[in-house]
């Protein structure tokens, strides 16, 4: 083999190996840090009603199944 197909094919090895990690990067973010976020986001819809004094029945049940959740997630279950 020439010295030009060897590095074609060195090349074409390191960019599906960068294929690759970006897509298991992309799969992991979605999986991980999208959950986190929701969550992130729902405390600061909780969060801000209450400062608003905005807190409606539904709201209220929201905030006790957060609470419920979080300890859930604290004792490991």
């Amino acid at each position: 083999m020439s010295a030009n197909e060897v590095g074609v094919m060195w090349g074409g090895i390191f960019f599906f190996a960068f294929v690759a990690l970006a897509l298991g990067g992309t799969i992991w973010a979605i999986k991980v840090i999208g959950p986190r976020l929701a969550r992130h986001e729902r405390k600061m819809k909780i969060e801000t009603a209450i400062r608003t004094g905005m807190v409606d029945a539904q709201l209220q049940e929201e905030i006790v199944e957060d609470i419920v959740a979080q300890r859930l997630r604290e004792q490991g279950r």
